[in-house]
């Protein structure tokens, strides 16, 4: 029963997901190549669409394969699916690597990581995008909580108001200091600002 469910889950996953994602992946590596702030979430529903996509399409290749000899059957079968999903889920996965679309794999081994070929490559010294990756990634933090302060001051009433201007001042602050920083590995210059936003 328990086995039924697994399998049934996995069966899902790549139905309707694992292929459709790693293409995504594959293609676009960075999430800020779909959209600055929601790429993570465009990768996903992209995933999910191309999924089903691979999935007709690969149905439509076993089943023009015509008829297996040995068994007297097409190859349009549960099997064959299988092995056609994962493998080109693999390949898809393997292009998504090599093109640097999981960074996260550095944290399995160092020999893993891959930064992906982006217009800042260039400008960003080798040893210094791990650094631009982390900051990036606090900016895209920061900006979220501005955001949601933003929408909190609109809504909150005097006393609370005034915490929450303060918060998006801070907040505002803490951006521009991350952006300088940025700006220095950019520019290949060694970044002479402070660093509360590390604490």
């Amino acid at each position: 029963m328990v086995l039924d469910i697994i399998i049934a889950a996995i069966g899902l996953l790549m139905i309707f997901f694992i292929p459709g994602f790693t293409f995504i992946r594959a293609l676009f590596p960075r999430k800020e190549d779909l959209d600055p702030e929601y790429g993570l979430l465009y990768q996903i529903a992209l995933g999910m669409a191309m999924s089903i996509v691979l999935t007709i399409l690969v149905g439509i290749f076993l089943a023009s394969l015509g008829t297996n000899p040995a068994t007297g059957k097409g190859y349009f079968d549960a099997p064959y699916l299988w092995v056609s999903l994962i493998t080109i889920s693999c390949v898809f996965f393997f292009v998504g690597w090599y093109r640097g679309g999981y960074p996260i794999l550095g944290k399995v081994h160092p020999s893993l990581l891959r930064y992906p070929k982006v217009s800042i490559a260039g400008k960003v010294r080798r040893e210094d995008m791990n650094r631009y990756i982390e900051l990036t990634g606090k900016k895209e933090v920061l900006m979220k909580r501005l955001k949601d302060t933003e929408r909190r001051i609109l809504l909150a009433d005097m006393k609370m108001k005034d915490h929450y201007e303060s918060l998006r001042a801070r907040t505002i602050s803490e951006i521009e200091v991350i952006e300088k920083e940025i700006n220095a590995l950019m520019h290949g210059n060694e970044p002479e600002v402070r660093r509360d936003y590390d604490k």
